[in-house]
């Protein structure tokens, strides 16, 4: 990407608080997890409310350390994970996942999915954390969570698979090219 990406501009903030604020606005209790640049993420996000700031030791290697970092500090029936650079998933939805677990008791797993490929953020019951604390590292989430019961939702707007991976991504997505 050139730099960090969760320090780039997005508006009036940077990434970072606006993917935080948006988790925030649904309701969410929102931790947030950082590591190789952990004192800037603290400094970016200090004064902020509803976030837990946590730090991953582990962080070079790999994304999976990263949840697990925050696994044991789940306390609801049901936790988001999404990552960083997706400044396009909103509140709402935060809010019509949540809306759809509720309606699908038997699911262990509420995701969207934009045109066949899953989306983010994924909704994971928590019932499901001992198994992924005990996954090896290395494994990607969507691995971990193969063969679990999971209820994937048609979304609306294309917002849940746009990542911020180039600079060409960030500038068309700032730019709202192909966006919701």
């Amino acid at each position: 990407m050139g730099s960090w990406k969760a320090a780039l501009p997005w508006g009036e903030m940077t990434v970072l608080e606006k993917v935080t604020s948006e988790a925030v606005a649904a309701g969410c209790r929102t931790f947030v997890v950082g590591g190789y640049r952990h004192g800037e993420l603290k400094r970016i996000l200090t004064g902020r409310e509803g976030l837990v700031i946590l730090r991953n030791p582990s962080w070079r290697f790999g994304m999976d350390t990263t949840i697990k970092t925050a696994l044991p500090s789940v306390t609801t029936d049901w936790f988001f994970v999404v990552p960083v650079d997706m400044p396009l998933v909103g509140q709402d939805d935060y809010k019509k996942l949540t809306a759809a677990a509720l309606a699908n008791p038997d699911m262990e797993v509420v995701r969207p999915s934009f045109e066949g490929r899953a989306g983010h953020p994924v909704l994971i019951r928590r019932t499901l954390v001992p198994a992924l604390l005990r996954a090896p590292r290395g494994v990607q989430l969507k691995h971990s969570l193969e063969g679990r019961r999971v209820l994937s939702i048609d979304w609306h707007h294309d917002g849940v698979i746009r990542d911020l991976d180039t600079p060409i991504d960030y500038e068309q997505i700032k730019a709202g090219v192909g966006g919701p």
